[in-house]
């Protein structure tokens, strides 16, 4: 029961806090205010949407732009960051409360929005299509990287037994991406099926 009543209170807090540290919201960009819940605050203008959320103890903010007729695409505020500002020595990272601290991270989270998503909540010509490619490579190349480690793994385990068949079969599909050494392994494993295959037919 008091883990409930603390719970509780933390999001009331957030809410409250919520409301506070992102006025500027409905203030300079004339967002409204269309849904407030236990996990959360939603705002909208005529073509973006703004969740700020509360779950599991983290603090967070989605964007949605309504007149897309593609189908809403939405974009995390930590996509954002890395796209408008990649140099930057801030790295996006989640923003964890902890029960004494909410309001503070809140703030933080609103000093975010203010200073790197200006232009995705006036919805400036371009800002959510570049937005877009950003999250579509971006996954390409997570795709890819669990790709190559799956590759890598089957390769490792099939050069211990000697199995240069298996070797070729994980690492040729991704020939591309992989370093020097391994291209190195590759080319070796091919020689030596070459080798055998030359073997059997004599």
């Amino acid at each position: 029961m008091e883990a409930f009543k603390k719970n509780q209170e933390a999001e009331e807090r957030f809410i409250a806090q919520t409301l506070i540290s992102l006025a500027f919201v409905t203030e300079e960009y004339g967002f409204k205010i269309t849904s407030i819940g236990r996990n959360g605050v939603t705002y909208a203008s005529r073509s973006v949407s703004l969740r700020v959320s509360y779950f599991r103890n983290e603090v967070s903010a989605s964007f949605t732009q309504l007149r897309d007729r593609s189908g809403q695409r939405q974009f995390s505020l930590s996509e954002i960051m890395q796209l408008v500002a990649p140099i930057d020595k801030y790295r996006p990272v989640a923003l964890m409360a902890r029960w004494d601290n909410i309001e503070h991270v809140v703030e933080i989270l609103a000093d975010r929005i203010r200073r790197y998503a200006a232009p995705f909540l006036k919805d400036e010509p371009g800002t959510y299509d570049r937005l877009h490619v950003s999250q579509t490579e971006a996954s390409k190349r997570y795709t890819d990287q669990m790709t190559l480690r799956q590759a890598r793994t089957k390769a490792e385990m099939a050069w211990r037994e000697k199995d240069f068949r298996r070797v070729i079969a994980a690492l040729a599909p991704v020939e591309a991406m992989l370093s020097q050494a391994e291209k190195r392994k590759l080319a070796y494993a091919k020689k030596q099926v070459t080798v055998g295959n030359f073997r059997w037919k004599r």
